[in-house]
This record gives C-alpha cells, structure tokens and sequence, in this order.
C-alpha cells in the first residue's frame, strides 16, 4: 500500500509539474498575444484606416478642385444657353420651317356631287344617262369644267400662298 501511495503520490506531482509548466506557457502566450501581436495587428488597422482617410481626403480634394476649374466652362454654356432662348422667336422660327418643308404639291381636288336619276347607270369613270330611245347624255363633260376651274383655283392660291 505504501507503494501505491508513493505512485500515486509521484503521479500527482508530475501531473502538478505538468500543470505548472502548462500554465507558465499559457501565461506566456497571453501576454505575447495582449501585449505583443494584438497591439502590432490593432496598429496596422489603425494606420491602414488612416491612410484610407488621408486618400479619400486627397481624392475629395481633387474631386472639388476639378469641380471649381470646370465651373466656369458651365457659366458660360449656361450663358449661351440663355442668349439662345432669349433669340427664339416663334413666328419667324415657325415660318422658317414652313418654308423649308414646302413641297409644292396641290391638295387633290375636291369631290363633285353628282345625283342620280333613275336610268342613269354608273360606269368607271362617267355617268351615263339612257333615254327611251336609247340615246347617251354625258354628264361630264359639265363636272370636267366644275372640276378644271376648281384646280385652277387651287393653283393660284398655293402660288398666292409661296409668295
């Protein structure tokens, strides 16, 4: 029993050793690791982050100096722009572009009434009157004059209108 209590005993000191020496290099790295390598990472942060304000410092900088350097250049387009709004003039502005789009072409002529009577037949082109005794009438030869003097009418006032 003795032997076993001296076993047990060197077994709970080598243990206790073991622990000690476990602790001890805990310990160790503990403070390496608070008072070392995390100061070291929280530093490089810091630097990093100051770097990155002092950049978007500079590019901000930039950023207005280009704005003030291309603010006179808009002034004057603005100003331009103004003078070009203060020159619009409708009537002229709306005659010019009537002008150019001319195209001298002459509205179709107008439809002439033309009645039916019974007998009449309707062909193409003409109306065709059919007497009992089977003689022809034409009636357009009345409607070709309505609708020559109707042209013509047309045509002086779209020359009237170019003028």
């Amino acid at each position: 029993m003795k032997n076993l209590t001296q076993k047990k005993t060197h077994n709970h000191d080598d243990c206790k050793g073991h622990y000690a020496n476990q602790l001890i290099k805990t310990n160790e790295l503990q403070q390496e690791h608070f008072y070392s390598l995390l100061p070291g990472v929280l530093n490089n942060i810091q630097s990093l982050s100051g770097g990155n304000c002092e950049f978007f410092k500079n590019l901000m900088s930039k950023c207005l100096k280009s704005e003030r350097e291309v603010d006179p250049i808009i002034s004057k387009c603005q100003e331009a722009m103004e003078k070009a709004i203060e020159s619009v003039n409708p009537s002229k502005d709306s005659a010019i572009i009537i002008e150019k789009l001319k195209t001298g072409n002459v509205p179709p002529e107008d439809f002439v009434f033309e009645e039916l009577q019974p007998g009449m037949e309707v062909n193409a082109n003409t109306l065709r009157k059919f007497s009992r005794s089977s003689s022809k009438i034409d009636l357009n030869h009345n409607t070709n004059n309505f609708q020559r003097n109707s042209r013509e009418n047309m045509k002086l006032l779209c020359i009237k209108f170019r003028s």
